[in-house]
């Protein structure tokens, strides 16, 4: 089940109807050839036959009298007053649409000038109820006011990654206290636009804003998308060697599925560029992200590096990147810096640029107690240190390489992929018939055979 963030009891929960009254046309003309599908107009039925409560809220459909506007919400609209977690959503059932090709959510809201102003979550469930996009918007206007939020700008939850063509629910979430009206509920389906995915286009005016457009390229494979602005990258020798990880990764997790799309990599020829550019794309949707401190960073599914002289085009940043954005869009698993996807992503670097003292590091990680994690606490799925990179890839090797575990791991990463939580523990004796003390030992044994000294 979805775990839904509420923070109060179901203590409250009130759907009241006024008298029913005729409901106007389902559909609009909207400016650039996209129609507006109005979804909920509260005018008509039943409240409860299409949404529900949960959490300290009131919901009724009250007839708007002195709030009606010639030209906006009239008739009847919702009226909640909510306390923080509380939450207003559709039953299953009650959206039809093909989401997948939707633009825009769109919906009237009204704020009283004497009320508090407040944030909201805007969420758009898949059927399952297990994840969800999500949007933050706050709420400080006065009066009626029609929020148009794309489909393309909204965020993923935790877990596994939300897609479209599966959303079966819409709900509001109050972070804070709140009364509202919420009126004329809508999809806006624009054929010229993108619908739910970010276009390419939008992504390189955002990361090279201001840089003349003769400069930036796009290297386009059936591997990868690169978008650069450096001249010195090398496209022919950065694409055979993403084109040969992204052969590699279909060959060992292919049963996982291939890319919804092909992965998307920028390389910035400035490194200040590339620290700012975080912030800049999660600006996009309504969040924020510092600066990273890391040589790369994958976000949403976008990989990003910057040109280093060093190592120039041959820079492992950039396949460790790729390997992660290459996750996302095949598995459902979102990069969050955890032992699945950070040993994963350590195996296909260390294929395209092998480490000469890798075996040395694991051999000293064996040793010392002070330099390794135990495996229950490593693998639990939470945020694990660049100091423990080499673990992480030795156990995904253990899972995928191993005569122990090889013929287990599809079922493994199945199970994960589906519910997007790499917690290994639950997972230990289902699919792979073991316990942490018999894992770890086998784990152990492997790496002293594959990294013995004289190796």
């Amino acid at each position: 089940m979805l775990a839904l963030p509420i923070q109060a009891p179901l203590i409250l929960l009130a759907l009241a109807n006024a008298d029913p009254a005729p409901a106007p046309p389902t559909t609009r003309a909207a400016p650039k050839d996209a129609e507006v599908r109005v979804l909920f107009d509260f005018d008509g039925g039943s409240l409860g036959d299409a949404w529900t409560a949960q959490g300290e809220i009131s919901v009724g459909r009250k007839e708007l009298g002195d709030l009606a506007r010639a030209d906006g919400p009239g008739g009847h609209a919702a009226r909640i007053e909510a306390g923080a977690g509380g939450i207003f959503l559709t039953r299953t059932g009650a959206l039809e649409a093909d989401w997948s090709e939707i633009e825009a959510l769109s919906f009237q809201l009204h704020r009283a000038a004497d009320a508090p102003p407040t944030v909201l979550e805007v969420w758009l469930i898949e059927g399952d109820n297990k994840t969800r996009f999500w949007r933050k918007l706050a709420v400080d206007h006065d009066g009626w006011e029609r929020t148009e939020l794309p489909l393309r700008h909204f965020r993923w939850a935790p877990g596994r990654i939300p897609r479209a063509e599966n959303i079966a629910r819409l709900a509001f979430y109050f972070r804070e206290p709140g009364t509202v009206w919420i009126d004329d509920v809508a999809l806006v389906d624009d054929p010229r636009g993108p619908g739910a995915s970010l276009p390419l286009e939008e992504l390189r005016h955002l990361a090279f804003d201001g840089v003349p457009a003769d400069r930036v390229r796009t290297i386009e494979r059936d591997s990868a998308v690169v978008l650069t602005d450096c001249e010195a990258l090398d496209a022919e020798e950065l694409s055979a060697r993403l084109d040969a990880t992204d052969a590699a990764l279909r060959e060992d997790l292919g049963f996982l599925g291939e890319p919804r799309r092909a992965p998307r990599l920028i390389v910035f020829a400035e490194d200040e560029r590339y620290r700012a550019f975080p912030g800049r794309f999660a600006a996009l949707f309504a969040s924020n992200s510092p600066p990273p401190s890391s040589d790369g960073y994958t976000f949403m599914a976008i990989a990003t590096g910057a040109w280093s002289e060093r190592h120039a085009t041959a820079r492992p940043t950039y396949v460790h990147e790729y390997v992660h954005a290459w996750m996302s869009e095949a598995t459902g698993i979102d990069n969050a810096t955890e032992w699945l996807q950070e040993g994963l992503a350590v195996r296909y670097q260390l294929r395209a640029h092998p480490q000469a003292n890798f075996g040395a590091i694991v051999r000293e990680g064996l040793e010392k107690e002070t330099h390794r994690t135990p495996l229950d606490e490593l693998c639990s799925g939470a945020r694990i240190p660049t100091n423990r990179y080499w673990q992480a890839a030795t156990v995904v090797d253990y899972l995928l390489d191993s005569d122990d575990c090889a013929e287990h791991a599809p079922a493994l990463l199945a199970a994960i992929s589906e519910s997007g939580v790499t917690d290994l523990g639950p997972l230990l004796e289902s699919t792979l018939g073991t316990d942490w003390p018999t894992f770890t030992a086998g784990w152990r044994a492997y790496c002293e055979a594959t990294y013995a000294a004289n190796d």
